[in-house]
């Protein structure tokens, strides 16, 4: 179990940030979504937009962030379900905040 983060990309302006990263989830429980943190992100004091770049390569699941949560849920794409179990893959998200 466990999260890391890739920064590819980091533009800073009067303290505000725009972050392109890859979080990688190595059998991470899924427990009504993935966490993501902010602070991981660059972002210590808020998270305000997290848009999902790319969901995990060869697989055609739908990925929403819910910010009242801060993690991204998954959904399968054939029956609209929400996956189960441990998940491994990588995310590629675009972020704002400071």
């Amino acid at each position: 179990m466990a999260v890391a983060y890739n920064i590819v990309n980091n533009q800073r302006n009067n303290g505000r940030a725009d972050v392109e990263a890859i979080i990688s989830y190595t059998a991470e429980p899924y427990s009504a979504g993935l966490p993501v943190s902010g602070a991981q992100l660059g972002m210590p004091n808020a998270l305000e937009q997290l848009v999902i770049e790319v969901g995990a390569a060869g697989n055609a699941n739908l990925y929403k962030y819910e910010d009242t949560t801060g993690k991204i849920r998954i959904y399968t794409a054939a029956t609209g379900a929400e996956v189960s179990g441990n998940q491994t893959l990588d995310v590629t998200v675009l972020a704002k905040g400071w």
